[in-house]
């Protein structure tokens, strides 16, 4: 049994991690009752090798075996834990987590590094830090799909040092580990340095782990949506990872003492080393090919076959190399892999009972799959359509024959993959909706209706220590906010009525479809309210396709009714309405539908309330106030700060200005 141990850990020290785990299974058979310790070794042996193959679930089980096997006053109990600990929090069960380690850390045994997770999970289980899971608002997750799902996306990010500016792409699942080893490539003579990113308040923020990384992107998606959400703007009905596109993420490099750069975690140095090492085999895989084919060709073996590569998928795999640092032949070794893997459990699991529940199940998922690939596969159409319109309207040129007819060449073909995806999967309510949005876009093709984008936010890097006023900011919203009105009242000028009767039977194919998505929906997710956000709470990410089509239906009514309004069709209100209806029955917040209405075109002739506005407290109350809530600002006051912008509702979120301010009274 010690002979397979020690075998078992050589071999893990080589990285061979399966043939360790299969060296420590054969010393599990061979331990006897007695050796309850070295069995729970054993046991943690095994999970640490699963670790690094994230295969949590099975991580997690051996780490209970192995608990189960000894006593805490053992050293394995402890490793034990802290092993647990970390596949709970990979896993995403962050309450579990924070029980086991907060076990560890009550014995001799706890140390720094285990005192600092509990910390971390500790702040994640009471909210004050995000998880793993991208750090976005409840609009941002319902627009994304409604249910939540591992999706890909991709940020741009610009990387500032000293007078250099680079842009690198960042998939929303990178480390922190990972994305300081891609600067160092990027910055070589730049080492040491420490990573910050720009937040909304033009403050430098240190990155430390992968959650921080993630505030940085929740922040970024949350600033595209909430921009797409005004009336009239012109990226609305865009998907995402469009809007991210324009909206880049902003980091500069802060020159420092190499021990003052932040460490990553061990669980991101894990992951981040056996990315290398996969990639180290894969070259060398690739190395040993192609060795093997100028070998066949010097004897022969080809004399008679010429085969060439076109150059465009050598750029195109260059091109993926450089922009997102993913190796594209990668899959085809993990490809090999995972049959061989599937073939071995496929010999042994078939005869079970539960075997064809399960190949339902996988059937299942990946026809979803299948579905959503067809369907990005279409986005990719949809947005060239997009930006044949845009780059005319950014040019000041009118919707010219020639413009539609490019543009019409693109959606249809965005169209077929859609209608692909449905029928891959019939009940696929995205597919719908996606195909809504096409015949929406036609419909405004045929008005020759097209506002020029927001230009994308310049590389405007602060220096540390300094931030815009609020004057400034303020200042260019409201620049901004006149400049997209001006476009949209131009844009609206063009339309007729003769123009709006032919676009008509594409605004009706538009609503046709989404009342198709509707219908397809299963019985119980129908009439589901949005759940509402409770203020200084985070918004709750929640599986609601209903809602989240009714929100975009409003949003195209809601802009429809204004090219109605400038074509002068007397059916604008009526279809303003159904706006309303849409945004209600959604359980979108009242306050934001009239800040909506008050921003529409024809906002003079609406019957509005008046805007409330806060009432003015005296110097004397306002402290009373202070001192009676503990130097926290009222919650009602701040809520009238602002008038909300937009459907839907975002969280509201305090200025740090103010929260200081408050602290410091709290203080005197």
């Amino acid at each position: 049994m010690l002979k397979l141990k020690d075998e078992g850990n050589k071999l893990f020290g080589r990285k061979e991690y399966q043939k360790a785990l299969e060296a420590y299974e054969k010393a599990l058979k061979q331990a006897t009752p007695e050796a309850k310790e070295e069995i729970a070794l054993l046991h943690s042996n095994k999970a640490a090798c699963y670790m690094m193959n994230q295969r949590f679930k099975e991580a997690v089980n051996e780490c209970t075996s192995a608990l189960d096997s000894c006593t805490p006053t053992v050293p394995a109990y402890h490793k034990a834990l802290v092993r647990r600990a970390k596949a709970y929090e990979q896993m995403g069960h962050f309450k579990q987590a924070l029980s086991d380690i907060q076990k560890a850390n009550k014995a001799d045994t706890a140390n720094p590094e285990t005192q600092e997770a509990e910390k971390r999970l500790r702040d994640i289980v009471t909210g004050k830090k995000p998880s793993g899971a991208l750090a976005v608002n409840g609009t941002a997750a319902r627009k994304i799909g409604g249910k939540q799902r591992q999706q890909l996306f991709v940020f741009t990010a610009k990387i500032s040092h000293g007078d250099e500016t680079r842009v690198i792409h960042l998939a929303n699942q990178i480390t922190y580990a990972e994305l300081l080893d891609t600067v160092k490539q990027k910055f070589p003579n730049a080492w040491p340095f420490q990573l910050k990113y720009l937040d909304r308040e033009a403050d430098l923020i240190t990155i430390t782990d992968k959650q921080d990384l993630q505030q940085a992107m929740g922040e970024v998606m949350e600033a595209a949506e909430r921009s797409a959400s005004l009336p009239g703007h012109g990226t609305r009905g865009l998907p995402l990872q469009t809007l991210l596109t324009a909206t880049p993420l902003k980091f500069q490099l802060v020159k420092c003492a190499e021990e003052e750069v932040p460490k990553p975690p061990p669980e991101e140095q894990y992951m981040l080393a056996q990315m290398q090492e996969m990639r180290r085999q894969l070259q060398a895989s690739q190395q040993r090919e192609a060795q093997k084919k100028q070998a066949e060709a010097a004897a022969g073996a080809q004399q008679n076959e010429a085969f060439e590569i076109d150059q465009w998928i050598l750029d195109f795999a260059n091109l993926f190399r450089e922009q997102l640092n993913i190796e594209p032949d990668k899959h085809l070794d993990l490809t090999n892999m995972g049959w061989d893997k599937l073939q071995a459990a496929l010999d042994s699991a078939v005869q079970s009972d539960q075997a064809p529940a399960i190949f339902d199940a996988a059937a299942d998922k990946f026809q979803e799959v299948s579905a959503h690939g067809m369907l990005q596969w279409g986005n990719v159409f949809f947005c060239v359509a997009k930006r044949t319109v845009d780059k005319a309207a950014l040019a000041g040129q009118e919707i010219t024959k020639e413009v539609v007819e490019a543009a019409e060449k693109d959606l249809k073909q965005a169209e077929a993959k859609y209608e692909e995806s449905r029928r891959i999967k019939p009940n696929y309510y995205d597919a719908f909706i996606s195909m809504g949005n096409v015949e929406f876009e036609r419909a405004k093709l045929s008005l020759g209706f097209a506002v020029p984008p927001p230009t994308p936010a310049g590389n405007e890097i602060v220096e540390e220590g300094k931030k815009k006023t609020e004057e400034e900011v303020k200042a260019e919203q409201e620049s901004v906010s006149k400049e997209q009105t001006a476009a949209l009242k131009k844009a609206l000028a063009k339309i007729t009525a003769e123009k709006l009767s032919k676009a008509q039977a594409q605004f009706d194919a538009t609503w046709k479809k989404y009342q198709d998505a509707i219908d397809v929906l299963p019985e119980e997710d129908r009439g589901k309210k949005l759940k509402p956000i409770q203020e200084g709470q985070p918004p709750e990410e929640e599986h609601n396709p209903w809602a989240h089509c009714m929100v975009m239906w409003g949003n195209l009514l809601y802009e429809a009714s204004q090219m109605y309004a400038a074509g002068g069709n007397k059916d604008w209100k009526d279809t303003l309405d159904a706006a309303v209806e849409k945004f209600r029955a959604a359980g979108c917040p009242e306050p934001d539908i009239q800040a909506a209405l008050r921003n529409h075109t024809e906002a003079d002739q609406l019957d509005l309330p008046p805007v409330k506005e806060p009432e003015a407290v005296k110097p004397a109350e306002e402290e009373k106030k202070v001192e009676e809530t503990n130097g926290k600002p009222d919650s009602k006051a701040e809520a009238t700060k602002e008038a909300p912008k937009g459907i839907p509702a975002l969280a509201p979120r305090k200025k740090k200005a103010a929260a200081a301010e408050a602290a410091k009274q709290a203080e005197a």
